[in-house]
């Protein structure tokens, strides 16, 4: 059966349950931050931050699938070559 990249990616993403230390720390920092933020605005800012928030992340999550789907090809492209001489 062939996967195209976006499949795979999709499969890859929803495996991922951990997150690493790195990213750990980072989540922590942001969540001081956006309570900060969140306890300075009133609702009509509120509103506006989460909107601004859920275009953000959906803007990382695009970005990460563009450069998995651009590793894989890279990936490939080497592995071609590399076998063919």
């Amino acid at each position: 059966m062939k996967y195209s990249l976006d499949y795979i990616w999709e499969c890859i993403e929803s495996q991922k349950i951990f997150a690493s230390e790195r990213e750990r720390e980072i989540v922590a920092k942001l969540a001081v931050v956006e309570k900060e933020l969140l306890n300075s605005f009133d609702s009509r800012q509120r509103a506006s931050f989460s909107k601004f928030t859920d275009i953000l992340s959906e803007l990382n999550y695009t970005e990460r699938e563009e450069a998995f789907v651009c590793g894989v090809k890279f990936a490939t492209r080497l592995f071609l070559e590399a076998t063919n001489g």
